[in-house]
């Protein structure tokens, strides 16, 4: 018997069924039972003979053991910090949830959280099982969840960042009376916050929305807003929401804490004593409290910072009778001067903490009960930035107020989803925990997910999707704040994901200065697409408009910034970023859902992404990666929202060129074309997209083609023929005219209406070269008014050291760069540069040790107008700069040894060095030999650096015939506590990291292999430590033009004798003495709280000479 299965054509769920039938086929085949074959597997008979099934069934090791790179991260950080178990998040077939428990305790783990509706599991189990435990077919994602704080650079993590995190444990809240500044100017009147300019409403359509329906204001819908649940509850923003039928109710609809109560959070008291009063005074620890009444209560004591080693202590008592609580705001431990707080889930009761210190202050709160017995929450009005997102959203109107959200109607559910405690799990969780009420109609959140990959076949992408699918709700998620670098938005599969818009009357009104030519993509945003080629971000919203803020922790500002003439009172801000235009799109959904419901028009998720997406204002000049689909029209919208469109279900792959798509569920294989390597101005080519109708008409259905935002990159045929369940192939000529990042989309339109029912997104990235035989790139620009420029940069392997010098001509810019890796490496700054430095007119210089081969990316943005303080360095005028990049790189060659001289053939392979310097450094070889750990773990070398190390040099390598890719992570313990150093990425059969006077003490080398752990091999790893170094002088002096050739003469310093398994090593560099001199005195980074780069000297060529 054999079985025959087309693996393309059955998913993971299919795939076990098949599997399962195709074991009992089998075993019955033996037994020489009848066999009778299911419709969907066919069955040939082959004498009597049984063929093994298994491997034709089973999945691929692609789909099975692909581990990304967010998990090895995390993997490799457990291992390093010794933890035994790990928590995991696992997303299971159809039907596979009971099997998967048991999966998780016969592999000596636990499940912790599970959910049938979208087939979720959260488990720990022992790290050694991890691979195990995923390899099973059932299991069709997972992501570790142990130390995660959702976000790649944060999950490393970094010390800068680790210890950022470790001061929030103690945020004290900023109650210090600030000066008033500009007291000359008038405090912006209500009338005035109303005028275009000041809401953005204008620039999707609200405006002329509210003239032709005032009652679509939102009413009868609820939001769920999560984030830290704690705004300026006196806010005049929280006043009322309306019922579909006008009455006013409370904005407010309650506040859910999805912390669990296992996690840390200081909003929760534990009421863990027992009082039994017979009498007013009691004492309680060390402190006589006198109680309202005699009875039986429960204390705690609600601990509030006033300092790094100051706590307020409030106590908090609950009458067991009656449940009513009280709290003792002033602090005089006497509850009989306070009144029972009603729970925030029943009316909005706002008290007063008395602050003490740093001065005397009032401080709003709310009461809630917690999640578990003898529990009760404090919410404090402490965040600005929930404030601004809930006010952005559904801020209520009021006569007094310059405040007010996209839909004034709506309803407020505030979700508690994060702490400084509390983790990934707990993030995702407060999706389903929300999501699952009956009285949400959306979700928005400025949630900043960085998960890498982030595919919709990804654990995030499909824990969205699900949820979405099966509670058929809409979530409205921030794109992120990435400075438009490519593949930067956050996805999160069919989560809307927002980016930001500003418009001429927005940018005149708050920053003012200068003048936008017309509604345009916002600079701070993020960009797509995502790594699957996906058409994100969806669509765009403003990001600036008057919002919320808590009254305690607000300035005065002065607006507009550049040329003021009024200022905000106390209690407000500018909203800001893609944390607002989340909110922003959300509000307009609500508007969209609260008139569907009064003019009952029925809606789905699809339905209303359609309509939004395809209702959006595509912006001329913008590509597609971007903007998505263009700006939110909220008009546009509802008239897409009430056509009778059937959407059918259309599945589109492509192929994707990225380093991290081997990390992705689904490698190469994508949603639609992205390529980021391989492409140059002038290239011709061709692709093909392939599509599959899996809904709708039995016959075959033609569908009009179209092209959205192309510049002339991307052809095809003018329509397309999609049969019922077939694969139809769609070929796509490209032409490349010019450098950069070209996108379009593609449109299907319906034959019966011409409507759009579906889009997909082409995207390539020509990429500049550098000339030849001078190894040097040129480029000079011009970036007008919040406007962006993006360079991309082929660098071959091999290089030694980037130079890039960036000269700003006029203006002020900002410049950024992101590695090949194409991940931007925040909190890294030690070792990659960061953004946000405002460079006025003048020179520039930066060195980048062994880049990685690939594409980098250098942006240069002009925004000084709107992010910078000081106004020295403020320009609202159109910028113009060069940039000069070169690519250095020397072999150095041992041509001689003796008498205590060693002599060095040099060859210049790259650009021109203008001043050679070799430097020596007397140092230690160590060899590790390694073997790939069978269970996916990495391979742990410790290392100790000595005081006064002048390099740490380490060189991986794999050493079979073939050897598999291989990951070095570098982590610096010399702390007593290990963060990540460094890390190189993707993974490669060489791997090559150096440190610069690494800190003395422990440090540990992580080696694995990727993107497929369990693979096996053998690898060496070379550990260099050197000391002091020392430099000497050239033969002769002068520049050294591409491909030169000399020989360098050094002395040979003494050598004492190694340790055991060391080797005596001469380190020797040779370093470009004029970069280096131009790197100090025109320094790329000059701020104060920013890390300096590190890894100093940036060496052209490196020589390993053996003593022995």
């Amino acid at each position: 018997m054999s079985l025959r299965i087309r693996r393309s054509s059955i998913n993971n769920t299919q795939r076990h069924r098949v599997a399962e039938a195709a074991r009992s086929l089998a075993a019955r085949a033996t037994r020489h039972q009848p066999i009778v074959c299911a419709a969907t597997v066919s069955c040939l008979l082959v004498g009597l003979t049984v063929v093994s099934v298994i491997a034709l069934i089973a999945p691929t090791e692609a789909e099975t053991q692909r581990m990304s790179f967010h998990n090895r991260l995390l993997l490799n950080r457990a291992a390093v910090s010794g933890l035994r178990a790990l928590e995991v998040m696992l997303l299971v077939t159809d039907n596979g949830l009971t099997a998967t428990s048991a999966r998780v305790e016969r592999l000596g783990g636990r499940v912790q959280r599970a959910d049938e509706d979208i087939r979720y599991v959260r488990a720990e189990v022992p790290i050694e099982k991890l691979t195990d435990l995923v390899a099973d077919d059932r299991i069709e994602a997972y992501q570790i969840s142990s130390m995660s704080k959702a976000s790649w650079y944060r999950d490393g993590p970094p010390q800068e960042n680790a210890e950022l995190f470790r001061e929030y444990e103690r945020v004290i809240p900023n109650v210090r009376r600030k000066p008033v500044e500009g007291r000359e100017l008038p405090f912006l009147s209500a009338t005035r916050a109303r005028e275009s300019g000041y809401t953005a409403d204008e620039d999707v359509g609200l405006t002329e929305w509210f003239q032709k329906h005032p009652t679509y204001d939102g009413r009868g819908v609820t939001i769920a807003i999560l984030e830290s649940a704690l705004p300026e509850f006196r806010h005049p923003t929280l006043h009322s929401a309306k019922t579909l039928d006008g009455r006013e109710i409370p904005k407010l609809a309650g506040i859910l804490s999805a912390i669990g109560p296992d996690q840390g959070d200081t909003t929760r008291v534990e009421l863990s004593t027992e009082v039994h009063a017979t009498h007013a005074w009691q004492k309680i620890g060390d402190r006589t409290y006198a109680v309202p009444r005699p009875g039986r209560y429960r204390f705690g004591l609600f601990r509030l910072p006033a300092a790094v080693n100051l706590i307020h202590e409030y106590g908090v008592l609950r009458e067991e009778a009656s449940g009513d609580i009280w709290v003792d705001a002033n602090g005089n431990a006497d509850f009989r001067d306070e009144t029972p707080v009603t729970d925030a889930n029943e009316e909005l009761d706002v008290r007063a903490l008395k602050l003490t210190h740093p001065e005397p202050v009032d401080l709003s709160f709310v009461v809630a009960a917690g999640r578990a017995p003898h529990t009760v929450h404090i919410y404090t009005s402490r965040g600005g930035h929930q404030a601004m997102t809930l006010s952005v959203a559904a801020g209520s109107k009021t006569e007094d107020g310059l405040a007010y959200g996209v839909a004034p109607g709506a309803r407020v559910l505030l979700v508690r989803r994060s702490s400084t405690f509390s983790g990934l799990h707990t993030l995702l969780e407060s999706y389903l925990d929300t999501i699952k009420r009956p009285d949400v109609d959306l979700i928005g959140t400025a949630a900043g997910i960085v998960m890498v990959p982030d595919t919709a076949a990804d654990f995030t992408g499909l824990f969205f999707r699900r949820m979405v699918a099966v509670h058929g709700k809409p979530i409205f998620n921030s794109a992120g704040n990435m400075q438009l670098w490519l593949n930067s938005v956050a996805s999160l599969g069919d989560v809307f994901s927002v980016g930001g818009s500003i418009g001429p009357q927005t940018f005149a009104a708050l920053y003012g200065g200068g003048t936008l030519g017309g509604l345009m993509l916002h600079p701070v945003g993020a960009s797509g697409p995502s790594l699957d080629g996906a058409l994100k971000p969806d669509f765009l919203a403003p990001v600036h408009r008057i919002a919320a803020d808590v009254w305690n922790d607000s300035v005065a500002l002065q607006i507009p910034k550049n040329a003021p003439t009024a200022k905000f009172p106390p209690g407000y801000q500018i909203s800001c970023c893609t944390s607002a235009s989340g909110p922003y799109a959300a509000g307009v959904a609500a508007l969209l859902l609260s008139a569907a419901k009064q003019e009952h028009v029925s809606y789905t998720v699809p339905t209303l992404g359609r309509a939004l997406r395809v209702g959006a204002r595509f912006l001329a000049g913008w590509p597609s990666h971007q903007q998505g689909n263009g700006v939110l029209d909220v008009n546009a919208a509802w008239r897409e929202l009430k056509r009778p469109i059937e959407i059918p279900r259309i599945q589109a792959t492509a192929k994707i060129v990225h380093p991290l798509a081997p990390y992705a569920a689904h490698g190469h294989k994508g949603v639609g074309i992205f390529e980021r390597e391989g492409w140059s101005a002038g290239m011709r080519g061709r692709r093909t997209i392939h599509f599959q109708r899996q809904s709708g008409a039995d016959s075959a259905v033609t569908y009009r083609l179209s092209w959205t935002g192309n510049d002339g990159t991307f052809s095809t045929q003018r329509s397309l023929t999609l049969p019922l369940n077939q694969t139809t192939s769609l070929p796509v000529a490209i032409a490349l005219a010019s450098t950069g990042a070209h996108s379009a989309i593609l449109n299907l339109h319906d034959p019966a209406t011409d409507a759009i029912v579906f889009r997909t997104q082409a995207t390539l990235v020509a990429t500049e070269r550098f000339d030849a035989p001078d190894a040097t790139l040129r480029l000079s620009g011009s970036a007008p008014l919040m406007r962006t420029n993006t360079h991309y940069l082929t660098v071959p392997e091999g290089v030694a050291t980037l130079s890039i010098e960036l000269k700003v001509v006029s203006g002020s810019v900002r410049a950024s760069i992101v590695p090949s890796h194409g991940l931007y490496p925040n909190y890294y700054g030690h070792a990659y540069p960061l953004g946000g430095r405002t460079f006025p007119k003048g020179t520039y210089h930066l060195a980048m040790p062994n880049p990685a081969a690939g594409t980098w990316t250098i942006s240069v943005s002009n925004t000084s107008a709107r992010t910078e303080d000081n106004p020295e360095l403020v320009s609202t005028d159109e910028a113009e700069y060069a940039l000069t990049a070169r690519l250095l790189r020397t072999s150095l060659r041992p041509a001689s040894a003796g008498h205590g001289v060693l002599e060095i053939d040099v060859e210049n392979r790259g650009g021109q060095l203008t001043e050679p310097v070799l430097e020596t450094s007397v140092g230690t070889l160590k060899r590790h030999h390694g073997e790939l750990l069978p269970a996916g773990l990495p391979n742990q070398f410790e290392i100790d650096v000595p005081e006064g190390a002048a390099t740490l040099a380490l060189h991986l390598r794999g050493v079979d015939t073939e050897p598999d890719p291989l990951e070095l992570y570098l982590y610096d313990c010399s702390s007593g506590e290990c963060f990540s150093d460094n890390f190189t990425l993707p993974a490669a059969k060489e791997q090559r990291l150096v440190v610069r006077r690494p800190r003395a003490g422990r440090w540990i080398a992580a080696v694995n292999t990727a993107p497929f752990p369990t693979k096996t091999g053998k690898f060496v790893l070379d550990e260099i430590i050197t000391t002091k170094a020392q430099r000497h002088a050239s033969s002769r002096s002068g520049p050294r033009q591409p491909g030169a050739k000399w020989t360098e003469t050094v002395k040979l310093p003494s050598a004492p004798s190694a340790e055991p398994g060391h080797v005596r090593v001469l380190l020797c560099e040779l370093i470009d003495g004029a970069m280096e001199r131009d790197e100090a005195r025109h320094p790329w980074e000059n701020r104060k709280r920013i890390p300096k780069l590190r890894d100093r000297p940036s060496a052209v060529g490196t020589m390993v000479y053996r003593f022995d």
